[in-house]
């Protein structure tokens, strides 16, 4: 069974049969406009515990729909594997499956993982080959939270820092002043720039938690003549 939270205290159940149907419709993520914290990278580590092998996977991820290819990419390689049990969180959409094992004894522990390391936008498998030994519920537990973290702890940690995009044009008269400006501030502009009759039309990009002060800095100092818009993103 595969289970999905959208709050702590949210808890629905649905097949997993229709993951497949669900990977097929496009689907986008808008988090919220702050930094996050995720895997650093892909990882893989291997254990061995009572006989059975436990093969835990990290990626971080750029969307959902990553997510659900890199967990079909695993169970096609492994495809003797007894259980591929997975967790993945993404903003406010967290999901795990315990993939035939007990109730409660993978998928959920390794998400508890992530949650108590505060990591978003990362995805976990742990893909287990039966050994011929019962771990029992508690060594379940263990073994996939267990193997989840060592994978995680390999992957290491990053700070991600969302960023925001503006358009801008401003009068030639106050060209220097918006000059200074940016350059006071942790913006950059990017891509091309344009001169025209009225004046310099260009992008910047800046820290999304710094954009409401640098708005008002801007509108301050061009006397409201400065015209901005938020570049929405793909």
């Amino acid at each position: 069974m595969e289970f999905s939270i959208s709050r702590p205290d949210d808890w629905s159940c649905a097949c997993r049969g229709n993951l497949a149907a669900r990977a097929a419709r496009p689907r986008m993520r808008t988090l919220g406009r702050m930094a996050y914290k995720t895997a650093s990278g892909p990882a893989l580590v291997e254990e061995e515990i009572k006989g059975s092998r436990f093969l835990g996977l990290v990626l971080p991820l750029e969307d959902v729909n990553q997510f659900e290819t890199w967990l079909e990419g695993i169970r096609n390689e492994h495809p003797a594997a007894t259980h591929h049990c997975w967790a993945y969180r993404f903003g406010e959409e967290m999901r795990f499956s315990d993939d035939g094992e007990p109730g409660g004894t993978a998928g959920r522990p390794m998400l508890e993982v992530l949650l108590r390391r505060n990591l978003d936008r990362t995805g976990v498998v742990v893909v287990r080959y039966f050994g011929g030994k019962l771990l029992g519920a508690g060594g379940l537990v263990r073994a996939y939270s267990g193997t989840a973290a060592k994978a995680l702890d390999s992957a290491g940690e990053r700070e991600v820092e969302d960023r925001e995009t503006l358009r801008i044009g401003v009068n030639y008269q106050s060209v220097d002043v918006v000059h200074r400006l940016v350059a006071e501030t942790r913006a950059a502009v990017i891509g091309s720039e344009e001169y025209d009759s009225v004046g310099w039309n260009f992008e910047l990009e800046l820290p999304a938690a710094e954009s409401a002060g640098f708005r008002k800095r801007l509108v301050d100092s061009t006397r409201g003549s400065a015209r901005i818009k938020e570049v929405e993103g793909e």
